[in-house]
């Protein structure tokens, strides 16, 4: 795997790993912190995740497929977006991977995501991650 593509970011919020995986691996905490987003799916491993809504004025709905839903340890999935082009095979599509450790202090959410597609694609993933963890730590507060 081509580390140079991969985006990663991290945080440590004061509170349990339940919060936080509420706030992050469920429909309900997913959809507050990405305000006008809907996500669904049935949350087990092999079942369908998607995300609907309005971005920068066009309409989308993206779907990957839960590979990890391990609470309050791991929830990992597929994705692609409609705004990178016609999806590729499953095998392809960017994998992202949210991890949940109790430390001093609190819980660290670890978010990784992987086989991006380009090197400009990693790096708007990067910022979008960093601000979904502002946005995580407001959500908790």
């Amino acid at each position: 795997m081509d580390q140079k593509l991969e985006a990663r970011a991290e945080a440590v919020f004061p509170t349990t790993p339940d919060r936080v995986w509420d706030a992050v691996a469920t429909g309900e905490g997913f959809a507050r912190v990405y305000q006008g987003i809907q996500v669904g799916g049935d949350w087990r491993p092999g079942g369908l995740v998607f995300w609907a809504g309005e971005w920068e004025g066009k309409t989308f709905r993206d779907e990957g497929t839960i590979l990890e839903y391990d609470r309050p340890r791991v929830f990992s999935y597929t994705y692609w977006t409609s705004f990178w082009g016609p999806a590729p095979a499953v095998d392809e599509m960017v994998l992202i991977r949210n991890e949940f450790s109790a430390v001093p202090g609190g819980t660290r959410l670890v978010i990784v995501q992987s086989r991006n597609p380009t090197a400009e694609t990693r790096d708007q993933s990067q910022k979008g991650w960093e601000d979904v963890l502002k946005k995580v730590g407001e959500f908790l507060k």
